[in-house]
Order: structure tokens, then C-alpha cells, then sequence
């Protein structure tokens, strides 16, 4: 067993120089991920891990390293200000994110940009808001977007955001990264992994009462108000990592920005991967997912 936030990965001497022989490629997708410790609790793991990643695709011979960041290392926790994030965006000129997380995968993109040049071949995606299988349905219903849609299922009630929904499903994902990293003139660049075809939070509420989910329309701060005062009556649910994250924002910063997608495009052109749209016919493979899984069956009864 290894451990990011170790020197040489937690691993043996002689472990780590077989790797370092056998390996011809490194994905790193490993990370702490918690969006409420601040960024020394995610230093050890997303930083230190990257540079020991990084160290290790430079022994005995060169190997790219194709390193799994986020968009949200882009979003500093201010207003939408309507202006489009390029693939190319200096770090330096954005400045540090909002939240420990995302520092610190900020921190690691500057390492793997600094080990490139120095000559570590290498390649940067960041994908959006990651959901579930778009054919299968397959979810981690931990994750923040499945999350906070079961609470307002559960409340019966959503705020009213004037906010795009922009998910990510996981196979373009995986897809889009494996195509990218096999071609080496995708190298030395940066891949926004967003979904072109978003869908505004008003109409995903409104396909929940199409569904017969009994789902009304709030102002952001009566949602919030609501959700704090009913949680100690809520059956037990993986939102509660992100209660002080809700807590904290204000309305304005609950917001996507839009980001250019050209490297993405480019690279994925004539492939036939593409991004499924957000639509009904995806919130249906999810719905058809949940229910049987027991994620939102004991909603759908209540809204009956």
C-alpha cells in the first residue's frame, strides 16, 4: 500500500525502483478531497504527493505525467464578473482559490507546469462538476451535486439560483483523458474537461416536479435557513460534510463561470467522444439509478 503525502509514495526502496523501471506513463488522479479543511490539511496528500509523482516520472527515464486538477482551482469565491476562462489562464494572474482543496491542486498544477519546464513531459485536465455514467446512470452519490439535490427532494423545497448546471458525465471524462494522453502532440497543454451543453438550475428544478417530486421554489437564503432548521429531522445523508460550505457562501458566489474548451475540442475532434448535454433524457439515466439503489427511494414515496 502507498500513501501520497509520504516520501516515495510510502514505499519501499525496492518497490519504488521496479516502478520506477516498468512504468512508461503516469496518471496521477490521486488526492485528498474535502471541502471544508483548509489547505494544510490537503498539502501532505495533493502537493507533496504531486512532487513525489513527479520525482518518480523522472528516475531511471523520463515518463509523462498526465495530472487530474479541477475547474475549481479557477473560482476565487468572487462575483461572476461574465468573462470566459481560457484553457491557457496564467495561475500566477488568477491568484489563489477559494477553499483549502482547491489550493492546494492549484499548488500541484504550478509543480507539474514548473516540472515541465524542466522537461518532465506532461498534461493537465480539469474537469467540472463530475456526474454519474451517462448510459448506466452509475453515481458516487457522495459527491456534492447528488447530495444537495436528495436534500431538496427531501425538503420539498430549492433555492432559486440564477446559475447554470453544468455536469460533467463520468465516461466523457475517463474517455476524453485516455484519447487526449495517447496522442504525444497533446503534450505541454492544458484541457478543460466542462460540459458545452449546460442547463439552467431553474429547469432541473422544474423536471423534479415533472417526476412527481413535490420540489417548490425558495430564495437561496430561505433554502439554506430551511435546510439548517430541518437537518436534525433529515434521515442521515452525505450532505452534512458540505453543511458549513453552504453555510458560508453567499447567493452571489453560487455561481459556473463559462470556460473555453478549444484544446478539449480540438483534441477530441473526429475521436467520437463526445459530451452528453444536461437534459431531461440525463436526469432520467440518473433518476433510473437512484430509485433502485435506494438513494431517493423513500422520497419518491413521500412525494407520492
Amino acid at each position: 500500500m502507498g500513501d501520497l503525502g509520504a516520501p516515495q509514495l510510502g514505499l519501499s526502496d525496492q518497490v519504488y525502483e521496479a516502478l520506477a523501471r516498468q512504468v512508461d506513463v503516469i496518471y496521477h488522479n490521486g488526492a485528498m478531497v474535502n471541502f471544508v479543511y483548509p489547505y494544510q490539511a490537503h498539502k501532505a496528500s495533493n502537493v507533496f504527493g504531486t512532487q513525489e509523482v513527479l520525482r518518480l516520472a523522472s528516475q531511471i527515464r523520463l515518463k509523462p505525467v498526465h495530472f487530474v486538477s479541477t475547474l475549481s482551482i479557477l473560482y476565487s469565491g468572487g462575483i461572476n464578473d461574465g468573462r470566459i476562462i481560457r484553457e491557457d489562464e496564467d495561475l500566477n494572474q488568477t491568484g489563489a482559490p477559494f477553499g483549502g482543496y482547491a489550493q492546494s491542486k492549484w499548488v500541484a498544477e504550478k509543480l507539474v507546469a514548473e516540472a515541465g519546464s524542466r522537461g518532465i513531459p506532461y498534461d493537465i485536465y480539469r474537469p467540472g462538476l463530475v456526474s454519474g455514467h451517462s448510459i448506466s446512470g452509475a453515481w458516487n452519490t457522495d459527491n456534492l451535486i447528488s447530495s444537495m439535490t436528495r436534500a431538496c427532494v427531501l425538503l420539498g423545497s430549492a433555492p432559486n439560483l440564477d446559475v447554470m448546471v453544468n455536469l460533467v458525465p463520468v465516461d466523457f471524462v475517463s474517455g476524453a483523458i485516455i484519447h487526449l494522453s495517447r496522442n504525444p502532440k497533446n503534450l505541454s497543454k492544458v484541457y478543460h474537461l466542462d460540459n458545452p451543453e449546460p442547463i439552467h438550475f431553474n429547469k432541473l428544478a422544474g423536471w423534479l416536479a415533472e417526476q412527481g417530486f413535490q420540489v417548490r421554489t425558495v430564495s437561496f437564503d430561505e433554502w439554506r435557513a430551511e435546510l439548517f432548521r430541518q437537518v436534525p429531522h433529515l434521515p442521515s445523508g452525505s450532505w452534512e460534510p458540505y453543511l458549513p460550505l453552504i453555510e458560508e457562501v453567499e447567493e452571489g458566489q453560487v455561481f459556473m463561470p463559462e470556460f473555453d474548451l478549444s484544446n478539449t475540442l480540438n483534441g477530441l475532434h473526429g475521436s467520437g467522444i463526445f459530451c452528453h448535454p444536461v437534459n431531461g433524457q440525463l436526469f432520467t439515466t440518473y433518476l433510473q439509478y437512484f430509485i433502485p439503489h435506494g438513494f431517493l427511494e423513500k422520497i419518491e414515496t413521500k412525494a407520492k
